[in-house]
């Protein structure tokens, strides 16, 4: 298979031996399960159990705006985390850093958040700062 010009002799996730699908690498692989279960935590609610879950949020339209935000930014991490790690030959680091790469794209895009949701949002990050920082947290290598 070629992708950007890249031959990828393997369409394996990047973890583990399982054939890699957009269902895997968003919701089913244990990577993923440990960032949805950080986010979810810090939310104090159930996200990113599946696509069904995620878009039905967005149907709920300002109501769950801080989820919808954070899930958005879970998944464009998610995305952008895959790429580097097949295209840029990058390293895999933790899934604290991982968490720590949603917490960076929802501080940039905060400023899109209506003023009446921001403390909340700013509430929802510092939730996932600390998980992801927690000594000893999901794979034990602490705050990147």
């Amino acid at each position: 298979m070629e992708t950007r010009g890249k031959i990828l002799d393997d369409p394996s996730c990047l973890f583990f031996a399982k054939r890699e699908t957009s269902q895997y690498l968003f919701f089913d692989c244990v990577v993923t399960r440990q960032l949805w279960k950080g986010a979810s935590e810090a939310l104090s609610a159930e996200i990113g159990n599946g696509i069904e879950l995620v878009g039905s949020l967005w149907l709920g339209n300002r109501r769950f705006l801080v989820h919808n935000m954070l899930s958005s930014d879970a998944l464009w991490s998610l995305w952008k985390l895959r790429n580097d790690l097949c295209f840029q030959n990058a390293g895999w680091r933790s899934v604290d850093a991982l968490l720590m790469r949603v917490v960076i794209v929802t501080q940039n895009w905060i400023i899109l958040c209506p003023a009446e949701m921001k403390n909340k949002l700013c509430g929802c990050i510092g939730e996932l700062k600390k998980i992801a920082c927690k000594p000893g947290r999901l794979n034990g290598l602490g705050c990147v």
